[in-house]
C-alpha cells in the first residue's frame, strides 16, 4: 500500500472519520501495521478513537473494525507504544479523567483493560456499551469448537429430500454456470445478508432471484448441501470448498463458514497451502491459520518458498506473527 495512503487511513483514524478510512483499505492494505508515531495497532487504534461520542460514530467504527478484520487485521497483536490513552468529564477533569497506557496491549486486552476501568461507573455507561460491542466484532474468531450432535441418518434423508425438492423452492440463485435453487426461508434464517435482500426494497424481493455470476455452481451447490443437511454426498476438491468459503463468509452464514474451515484443515497440501493459508489469514479464521502455521513449519517446500520470499505478503506476515509471538531466541554469548 502507498506509504500517502497509509498516512491517511491513520489521519482518519486519529480525527475519528472512520468510514473515510475505511474507503482507503484495499487488496495491498497493510493490515497489522503499527501507527507511525503512537505505535498502536490498526484495531487498538480503532477501538481507542475517543471512545466514539455518538450512536452514528460507534457505528461507523464498528464497521471499520469489521473491515480490518476481513482483511485479517489480528485482535491479538501487541502495541509498542508509551502513549496513554485518556476519558474524561468537561464539567470536572480533575475527578473524572480516566487513563489507561497502550502499552504492550493488544485490541483485546486493550478492550479489557477499558472495560475494567469503567466497571460500576455510571456516568461512563455509554463509553462500556461501545466496548462491548467491539468485543462483539471479534465473536466469529473466539467461539468455542460447533457442538455435534449423532443424528438418525433417516432425518438426514428427509432433509436432503427437501433440499432436492426443487418443485418447492422459491428462490433462484444465478451462478457463473447456470441457476442453483433453495427455500428463501432457509437462506433467510441462515444468512442476514440474503435476509436483509429479500425483505428490503431491493430488487431480490421483487424477483426471488440473486445474482452470484462470480460463484461456481458448484460452490453454491456445497453450500446448501451443508446448510441443509450438515454433509455431502460429493468430494469437493479444496478450490470448490475455498469458493463455496467465500460465498458463506460474504453471507455471514457462520455455521457454515466453521464446517468450511474445519474441512479445509483437512485438505492443506504443498498445493493447496498458499490458497487455503491466504483465506484463513484474510477472513480470520484462527482455527485454519494455525493449522496453516503448524503445516507450513513442517513442510520442506513451504519453508523453502520463505526462504526464496516467493509468498505473498499476508502468508510471511502470518509466520512473523507466529515466530513474535514464541518470543525472540537469546543471544548466544561467550562469557569471559
Amino acid at each position: 500500500m502507498p506509504s500517502e495512503r497509509m498516512r491517511l487511513f491513520w489521519t482518519f483514524v486519529d480525527i475519528r472519520k472512520f468510514d473515510d478510512a475505511r474507503k482507503c483499505i484495499a487488496e495491498d492494505f497493510e493490515c497489522n501495521a503499527l501507527h507511525p508515531e503512537k505505535h498502536t495497532t490498526l484495531l487498538v487504534a480503532a477501538s481507542a478513537a475517543g471512545m466514539c461520542k455518538t450512536a452514528a460514530e460507534q457505528e461507523q467504527c464498528l464497521e471499520l473494525i469489521k473491515a480490518l478484520r476481513v482483511r485479517g487485521a489480528s485482535w491479538t497483536q501487541t502495541s509498542r507504544s508509551q502513549n496513554l490513552h485518556s476519558l474524561w468529564k468537561k464539567s470536572d477533569l480533575e475527578k473524572t479523567q480516566l487513563l489507561v497506557p497502550f502499552g504492550t496491549h493488544s485490541a483485546l486486552s486493550f478492550v479489557q483493560a477499558w472495560l475494567k476501568e469503567l466497571k460500576g461507573k455510571e456516568e461512563w455507561e455509554y463509553n462500556a456499551s461501545f466496548l462491548h460491542k467491539v468485543l462483539q466484532t471479534f465473536l466469529p474468531e473466539t467461539q468455542p469448537s460447533r457442538n455435534k450432535l449423532a443424528i438418525d441418518e433417516g432425518i438426514v434423508d428427509l432433509w436432503e429430500n427437501l433440499l432436492l425438492a426443487t418443485d418447492s423452492h422459491d428462490l433462484t440463485i444465478d451462478t457463473a454456470e447456470g441457476p442453483v435453487t433453495a427455500h428463501a426461508q432457509m437462506l433467510k434464517a441462515a444468512s442476514p445478508v440474503v435476509r436483509a435482500m429479500l425483505e428490503s426494497s431491493m430488487k431480490e424481493r421483487h424477483t426471488q432471484r440473486v445474482q452470484l455470476n462470480d460463484t461456481p455452481r458448484e460452490a453454491v451447490a456445497l453450500l446448501l448441501e451443508i446448510l441443509y443437511t450438515c454433509s455431502s454426498q460429493n468430494e469437493p476438491d479444496y478450490k470448490t470448498v475455498l469458493a463455496a468459503l467465500d460465498l458463506a463468509h460474504r453471507w455471514q452464514v457462520q455455521v457454515v463458514v466453521r464446517i468450511l474451515g474445519e474441512l479445509l484443515e483437512q485438505m492443506i497440501t504443498d498445493e493447496s497451502f498458499a490458497s487455503i493459508a491466504e483465506h484463513a489469514a484474510l477472513k480470520g479464521l484462527e482455527a485454519l491459520k494455525k493449522a496453516c502455521q503448524k503445516f507450513g513449519a513442517e513442510s520442506k517446500v513451504i519453508q523453502d518458498q520463505l526462504k526464496k520470499d516467493t509468498l505473498p505478503k499476508v502468508l510471511k506476515e502470518m509466520f512473523h506473527q507466529e515466530t513474535a509471538a514464541a518470543g525472540a531466541p537469546r543471544k548466544k554469548r561467550k562469557c569471559f
